[in-house]
């Protein structure tokens, strides 16, 4: 009898021990499903700010005036809608400066009105790189163009950015707005 109730004991034990065995062994897989999913969460959320932030921009861009420009030249010109027709900007030079960056920028006129008194507001920061944090680095500068834009020419400007390196810089967005419109009276 004790030899019998010391089998049942030890296959009791036995069971016993295999159970929770078994127990610790599905809690792992658990665990490890569980990080396994948050980590997917985490993705799908990060996806979801880079979507949410790309959106806003290409909504922002289309019912804006600006020309978007590359910083390094070499992707030609884009166009400003103003009030009174279209200006064109390229970018021809951007070199270091004391605490920054100076750019060039070539305005192109292709109307007949010579242009006077015009506010160039350039926007700029790195290269646009999917984070919500980018706009909030994005830093804006207003300057008077001295010059007055001659028609059918292009006319350059010069300015600073301050506090962005030419080789941080990756992002530009002007826009031009003229203050007075000068017209050649015709003779009759």
């Amino acid at each position: 009898m004790k030899k019998s109730y010391q089998n049942w004991v030890l296959s009791t034990l036995s069971y016993s021990l295999l159970g929770c065995s078994n127990a610790v062994s599905d809690a792992k897989v658990v665990e490890a499903r569980l990080s396994e999913m948050e980590k997917r969460t985490s993705a799908l959320e990060a996806q979801s700010r880079s979507f949410d932030t790309r959106l806003t921009t290409y909504i922002q861009l289309q019912g804006d005036r600006k020309a978007y420009l590359d910083p390094s030249g070499n992707a030609g010109y884009g166009a400003v809608q103003t009030d009174v027709g279209i200006l064109l900007v390229s970018v021809s030079e951007v070199a270091p400066k004391a605490d920054g960056t100076e750019i060039v920028l070539e305005i192109g006129n292709p109307t007949t009105a010579t242009y006077v008194g015009a506010e160039a507001q350039i926007n700029y920061n790195v290269r646009f790189d999917g984070t919500p944090e980018w706009q909030d680095k994005l830093r804006t500068t207003k300057t008077k163009i001295q010059a007055p834009l001659r028609p059918a020419s292009w006319n350059t400007f010069k300015t600073s950015l301050p506090g962005i390196k030419p080789d941080q810089l990756g992002h530009l967005a002007v826009n031009i707005v003229p203050d007075e419109v000068r017209l050649n009276r015709s003779i009759d």
